[in-house]
């Protein structure tokens, strides 16, 4: 085979591989090839004329998206009043304790229960984070707006939007990054079961996502849930409660 035969071959599979991949993305948000080829905006529903949320449409409309930003929001660095926590990647495998309080939490065990299989349990986190379809980012930041940081982390179950399940909580864990604190169930502003169920709600298929406005730490999410997709919503905590500040609805 000549090298320019080799070339056109892997240029070819690059393509395909393309391909795929923005078809799962596509179907995972509901929107057709076409459709995305077009820009779409996110049209503010609640909160008109509070300043948070006409300059948080301004933010995300900025990009032109073609699809919703399912996964995570983009922050336009052009526009200063915003700012992002610093988020450090920490080994799963290394904080296997935290990953099984998680799991507890959120009553989810995708490969085991470790009561009842340790070692399969064990297998199965390294399994996941080899594959990237287990990742955890720690931040110290103010979630709940009380003056104090707390050490919070994005979970990040599946890979979004790559497989069938997915969703990033968000949690608040205490100093030895073992235990969930109390405080998560504040965060935990999932989609809530027919049967109505625990305060963790629906969280698989569920992506949350942290920014900062003028030194106010709100946390937004956007769910695949029935009657909730196509909907992003922004929350802010202060004094032990949590209130939706904002709602968008994506359309083109």
């Amino acid at each position: 085979m000549s090298t320019n035969n080799f070339l056109m071959q892997g240029g070819a599979m690059k393509q395909k591989s393309l391909f795929f991949f923005f078809a799962i993305v596509f179907v995972g948000t509901g929107f057709t090839f076409s459709e995305a080829a077009q820009a779409g905006h996110y049209e503010l529903i609640k909160g008109k004329g509070v300043e948070v949320c006409e300059a948080y449409a301004k933010n995300l409309n900025s990009f032109k998206p073609g699809i919703p930003m399912i996964c995570e929001r983009q922050i336009n660095p052009e526009m200063k009043d915003f700012s992002r926590p610093t988020w450090t990647e920490i080994d799963p495998w290394q904080n296997r304790e935290m990953v099984k309080n998680v799991e507890s939490f959120l009553g989810d065990y995708p490969r085991g229960n470790p009561k009842d299989d340790l070692a399969q349990w064990e297998d199965g986190v390294k399994d996941r984070v080899k594959i990237h379809h287990l990742k955890i980012e720690l931040a110290q930041v103010d979630i709940d707006n009380d003056g104090k940081n707390e050490n919070t982390i994005k979970y990040y179950d599946g890979s979004c939007p790559m497989t069938r399940h997915y969703g990033t909580p968000l949690l608040v864990i205490d100093q030895e990054k073992n235990s969930i604190e109390k405080r998560t169930a504040l965060l935990m502003q999932n989609p809530k079961s027919a049967a109505g169920g625990t305060a963790r709600g629906i969280w698989a298929g569920t992506m949350y996502d942290v920014f900062i406005y003028k030194d106010i730490v709100y946390f937004d999410r956007w769910s695949q849930s029935k009657n909730q997709t196509g909907l992003l919503k922004v929350f802010t905590t202060k004094k032990d409660m949590t209130k939706e500040a904002c709602r968008y609805r994506f359309i083109r």
